[in-house]
């Protein structure tokens, strides 16, 4: 006979919420996960975290708006009602933000045939968003990302944590998983390729180069000559692009360190290896953890490495035979990004902390812009609009994002501000939905709150006149 009591909510963390808003209910009694449920305003609520004492959980997006009643079911029987205020998601140039239940988002988020934008956190949470930020729903992985999420042209979701490859259908059910069980992690992908098969590559002992179909099957996998692995990897994108300038995307490109003989590999889609060349030293501790290679629309390979007395530079490959077209060294670089190729060819990298470089597609330089602060990741959005970075002021102080016309010029800023009790920074490297209206960035947190942290999923509409804009077009 059981003669526990039933569960028993003392409090929320917010009495005013908006709908897919992070709530932690604190109370006593509420057993186990796998036998409760969440009811807020009569929807079942996600949940990612359950304790006896505490509860994480979203605001459904089938919850009422206005006044509605928290309860909490268990097996031991039904808690006592708190009141919450349901509202609607604020409108504005930022158009949402969604709480993420993690100390950070590194990964890239991916963007959905439907519009759908998917990011996967520090504590292995994949959330599936609505293009208004409505919450879709959750999946939970073993471990941390181990690599950006990607959708295939079906609405499929894959992600990585360890060695295991999950594939995620409508409503974020479990379709397939493929691990290899020899592999020390993924290294890179899981990435949705031109032809709509996923590619990843496995660490040392692993499988390496691996294709699989849309339905879980392994095609092929090739090791690389030499062998493909990382030394402290923390996920890249698996690049695609033409052997040929105007011919379809036939090739694929990774980069890896190998502790100390850096390489740049390129395969084709059956599995060939078509070259390899060896680079510079590929990461950097405050610009690039991992090496990420970018392609031109002419199917120039783009690389940044640091090339001993040299320094840091910009790398131009042949796609064809991997042959060097040009390198450029700019002064000062004393680190790098990862580059970022618009559709006009012309190359975006961040370097020496506090510079914003832009390249022709000759290997000339274009611009660059520095106004001492911190400059993070930037890209440049599918229609050529604009670059967009995030920054900081300094080390340990709260960030800001910022979009720049692709002259160079200054045109808006959004500061990230302080949360949590600590300095909120842009985390991640940011992605453009397909029309460039709206730009996607996950952020981290230092020196939060460590018994409740959290972090931010940021949808920005790049189409609207930010009140924040510091120029006159």
């Amino acid at each position: 006979m059981n003669t526990a009591s039933a569960p028993s909510i003392t409090s929320l963390s917010a009495s005013t919420l908006a709908r897919s808003g992070r709530l932690v209910i604190h109370g006593i009694g509420f057993g186990r996960r796998d036998s409760g449920t969440v009811r807020i305003g009569g929807a079942t609520a996600p949940v990612t975290r359950w304790s006896d004492t505490s509860i994480t959980a979203y605001v459904p997006e089938a919850a009422p708006l206005g006044p509605v009643r928290v309860h909490v079911a268990a097996e031991t029987g039904s808690s006592n009602a708190m009141p919450l205020v349901v509202t609607l998601r604020p409108d504005g140039q930022l158009a949402w933000r969604f709480q993420a239940d993690a100390l950070y988002i590194l990964q890239r988020p991916a963007v959905g045939p439907d519009g759908t934008i998917v990011a996967h956190d520090s504590s292995g949470f994949v959330y599936a968003l609505q293009p208004d930020g409505g919450l879709k729903w959750i999946f939970q992985t073993p471990a941390f990302a181990y690599g950006p999420p990607s959708v295939g042209p079906d609405g499929t979701v894959y992600v990585a944590s360890i060695n295991t490859v999950y594939a995620l259908g409508p409503g974020g059910t479990l379709k397939w998983r493929f691990t290899d069980a020899t592999s020390q992690g993924v290294m890179a992908g899981p990435t949705v390729g031109p032809d709509g098969n996923v590619y990843v590559a496995m660490d040392a002992a692993g499988r390496g180069v691996v294709a699989l179909s849309p339905t879980g099957q392994l095609l092929w996998n090739n090791p690389g000559t030499p062998s493909i692995s990382e030394y402290g990897g923390i996920g890249a994108e698996i690049v695609f692009g033409p052997s040929t300038a105007g011919a379809p995307a036939d090739q694929l490109y990774v980069a890896f360190d190998r502790q100390t003989d850096p390489r740049l590999w390129a395969f084709d889609l059956t599995g060939v290896q078509r070259w390899v060349v060896a680079t510079g030293g590929q990461t950097d501790p405050f610009m690039q953890f991992q090496a990420q290679p970018a392609v031109g629309p002419d199917g120039t390979v783009y690389m940044t490495s640091l090339a001993g007395d040299t320094g840091w530079g910009l790398f131009a490959y042949h796609p064809r035979r991997g042959a060097l077209a040009w390198t450029l060294f700019p002064d000062p670089a004393n680190g790098m990004s990862a580059p970022d190729v618009g559709p006009d060819g012309v190359i975006y990298l961040a370097r020496s902390l506090a510079y914003l470089q832009a390249v022709d597609p000759s290997g000339t330089a274009r611009w660059q812009v520095s106004d001492g602060t911190i400059v993070d990741y930037p890209v440049v959005s599918p229609t050529n609009a604009i670059v967009f970075a995030g920054g900081r002021p300094d080390f340990g102080l709260p960030g800001f994002v910022r979009a720049y016309r692709v002259s160079g010029r200054l045109l808006w800023q959004i500061d990230l501000g302080q949360e949590n009790g600590g300095s909120q920074i842009m985390y991640s490297r940011p992605r453009f939905a397909p029309d460039g209206s709206t730009v996607y960035f996950g952020t981290t947190i230092l020196g939060g709150d460590p018994d409740d942290p959290y972090c931010y999923l940021y949808a920005v509409d790049t189409s609207r006149r930010p009140r924040e804009r510091l120029a006159p077009d």
